[in-house]
């Protein structure tokens, strides 16, 4: 969010094509970063409780069910 309101005072408002391409480009990192943090967790995850869920299919529906199995 700091991010997003320093872009809107470099660039007098979010309103311009530059501060919308920045705060746009903002998100999509902090996007990227959220999934990232979600699936090192579900790894985690697996591998703490030994779930047994293959690598290729470390997937929160996944861990869900062998959480509650």
């Amino acid at each position: 969010m700091e991010k997003l309101e320093n872009i809107e005072l470099k660039c007098g408002s979010l309103g311009s094509v530059h501060a919308l391409r920045s705060a746009d480009i903002e998100v999509d990192s902090f996007l990227c970063q959220m999934i990232g943090t979600l699936d090192s967790l579900l790894f985690k995850i697996n591998d703490k409780f030994r779930l047994g869920i293959p690598i290729d299919r470390v997937e929160i529906d996944n861990v869900q069910s062998g959480l509650s199995a």
